[in-house]
C-alpha cells in the first residue's frame, strides 16, 4: 500500500491540470491596446501645421518644447506621418543660434527642446553647436561639465546651482560622446552618492530630495547620461546605480523622497517611470519589471486614452506631458 502511494499521487496530479497563470501584461492585447489609445490620443491634440501645444500652461503653448517632446514618443510609437510633421515645423521654427525654445519672451526649455529636436533630426543646423554651448564650463564652479538651463546662463554661471542631472542627461543623449563628454561624465560622478544613487546636483543647495540625498528620476536620468556618454554597462559608477535602483524598486511612486520632499514622489511620477523603463530596456532590471511597470501605468490610464498626474509639480497634470512620458514607458514595456 505504502510502495503504490507515490503513483496514486501522481495520477492524482495529473487528473486535473492547474488553472493556466495569467499571462504577463506584455503579452496581452491590453498593452498593445492602452498604447494605440495613447499614440492615438496624442495625434488627435497635433495642430494642422504640425505642432503640439499645451492647454495647461501659456509658457508652453509656443509648441518650441511640447512638439519635440511628444514627437519623440510618437516616433518611439511608429507614428510617421505625425512625426514628419512635427519635424518639418521644428525646421521652420529653429533658431539662428540653432536652438529650439528661445524663441517666446519666457524660454521654453530650451536644452531638453534642442536636445531632442536634435535626436528627431540629427541635421538641425546649429544645433550641436548650440547643446554644447549650455555645458558649464567655468573652472572650479561645482556643477562644471554639467547644462545649464540655456547657453546664457551656461556662459555666466553666476550662481552655485545653474545645471543638474536631468538637462545633462538629455543633452548626452543626443550628443554621445561629444567633446565635453569627460567634463559631463565628472559632473554625473560627483552626484552619486556613497550609497550609489544618483541626486539632482553636486550643488549645496539646488537637490530635490534634499543635500546629498539620491533619488529614482535622478538616478535614472545619471545612468542615461553616463551611458549616451559612452560608458561601458559594466562600468562600476552604473553598476552602483543599479544596485540602487534594485534596493529601491518602486513602480508606484518616485523613490528617495522623504519628509518635506515627498511631494516629489508623486509630482515625478510619470517622468520617472519613463526613465526607469529606458535605462531597465537598456540595462536590464528583476524579473516581471515590464509586468510591474506596464501594469502600474495601465491602473492610470483614463478613458480616453490620456494620463494626467493630480499633482502639478512637475506639470504632469497637463496631460500632453504625462501621456508622451506614459507612452514611452509602455513601448519599452513590449
Amino acid at each position: 500500500m505504502i510502495r503504490t502511494l507515490p503513483m496514486v499521487l501522481l495520477l492524482a496530479s495529473c487528473a486535473a491540470p492547474p488553472p493556466p497563470a495569467s499571462r504577463p501584461v506584455r503579452q496581452t492585447a491590453e498593452l498593445e491596446a492602452a498604447i494605440r489609445r495613447a499614440s492615438d490620443w496624442l495625434a488627435g491634440r497635433q495642430r494642422p501645421d504640425g505642432r503640439w501645444t499645451s492647454e495647461t500652461y501659456g509658457f508652453l503653448k509656443s509648441g518650441q518644447s511640447m512638439t519635440p517632446f511628444v514627437a519623440r514618443a510618437m516616433r518611439m510609437a511608429g507614428r510617421r506621418e505625425e512625426v514628419e510633421r512635427a519635424v518639418a515645423w521644428i525646421r521652420a521654427n529653429v533658431g539662428a543660434d540653432g536652438s529650439l525654445g528661445n524663441a517666446g519672451d519666457v524660454a521654453d526649455y530650451p536644452v531638453y527642446a534642442t536636445a531632442i529636436a536634435l535626436e528627431l533630426d540629427s541635421t538641425l543646423p546649429g544645433a550641436r553647436r548650440y547643446l554644447a554651448s549650455c555645458q558649464v564650463s567655468v573652472a572650479g564652479h561645482a556643477e562644471h561639465g554639467g547644462f545649464a538651463f540655456g547657453a546664457r546662463s551656461a556662459a555666466l554661471a553666476d550662481s552655485p546651482h545653474v545645471a543638474e542631472i536631468s538637462r545633462t542627461a538629455w543633452a548626452a543623449e543626443a550628443l554621445g560622446a561629444f567633446p565635453g563628454a569627460p567634463a559631463a561624465i565628472a559632473f554625473v560622478e560627483r552626484c552619486q552618492a556613497p550609497n550609489g544613487g544618483f541626486y539632482f546636483t553636486p550643488a549645496e543647495d539646488g537637490n530635490k530630495a534634499g543635500p546629498g540625498r539620491p533619488y529614482g528620476s535622478a538616478t535614472c536620468d545619471a545612468l542615461r547620461a553616463l551611458r549616451r556618454l559612452g560608458l561601458p554597462a559594466d562600468d562600476p559608477r552604473i553598476l552602483r546605480g543599479l544596485a540602487w535602483l534594485d534596493a529601491h524598486a518602486s513602480c508606484d511612486r518616485n523613490p528617495g523622497f522623504v519628509g518635506e520632499g515627498r511631494h516629489w514622489e508623486t509630482g515625478i511620477y510619470f517622468y520617472y517611470l519613463a526613465a526607469l523603463a529606458d535605462v531597465r530596456a537598456d540595462l536590464g532590471g528583476p524579473e516581471c519589471w515590464k509586468d510591474r511597470l506596464a501594469t502600474e501605468l495601465l491602473k492610470r490610464q483614463r478613458g480616453d486614452g490620456s494620463f494626467a498626474n493630480e499633482v502639478a509639480t512637475m506639470r504632469e497634470d497637463d496631460p500632453l506631458v504625462a501621456t508622451a512620458l506614459a507612452l514611452e514607458a509602455l513601448l519599452n514595456c513590449r
